[in-house]
């Protein structure tokens, strides 16, 4: 059913052999997942600077490290949704080619296998403080704060017809994944 759907999608669908009545029984898609032997190797480039500072009259070590990782052909699959939605939102060929239909205007299939994506860059620090008493006869304690900062986690990805696209995921939760801003975490030990 087009309701609410915009007249581009509708004309997009219509094309397809989509019938005007057809409505999606449900929210599952038969999709094809999987490998693929036409896929470039990411590439990466990964950059640190880090120190490490222990004084000499206390039993604290305070680390810091800032990372910037790069990486070009990232490999993944794109999901159903977003093919569907690239072919008829964007009207991208390649999505398109992606979808098989069947002969009266059904969903068939999806073929989501992995693919070239894009490429991703984040940067960020990692800090750790740690303190360490003076051992004990029944054995010593140690206590730690760690805080990862995520600076930037940049999806750069094909969109049709424009090109590119990038998106900065930090402080998102996307399919299972969160992108947080920082994380704290303080652990003892005995």
């Amino acid at each position: 059913e087009h309701s609410g759907v915009s007249a581009a999608v509708q004309t997009a669908c219509a094309e397809a052999g989509v019938p005007t009545s057809y409505i999606q029984p449900n929210a599952l898609v038969n999709e094809l997942a999987g490998g693929n032997a036409s896929l470039a190797p990411e590439t990466a480039i990964d950059r640190t600077l880090g120190f490490v500072w222990t004084p000499p009259s206390l039993p604290l070590d305070i680390e810091a490290d800032y990372y910037r990782i790069t990486i070009n052909n990232a490999i993944g699959a794109p999901g159903a949704q977003e093919i569907l939605d690239g072919c008829y939102e964007s009207g991208d060929p390649l999505d398109c080619s992606r979808i098989t239909r069947a002969p009266d205007g059904t969903l068939g299939l999806v073929d989501n296998v992995d693919a070239n994506l894009g490429g991703i860059m984040t940067d960020g620090v990692d800090a750790l403080a740690q303190y360490h008493w003076p051992p004990l006869p029944s054995g010593s304690f140690t206590a730690s704060l760690m805080v990862s900062w995520v600076h930037n986690y940049l999806e750069t990805t094909s969109a049709f017809p424009t090109g590119t696209m990038t998106t900065n995921l930090v402080g998102v939760e996307r399919g299972g994944t969160s992108f947080p801003l920082g994380v704290p975490r303080l652990k003892a030990t005995y």
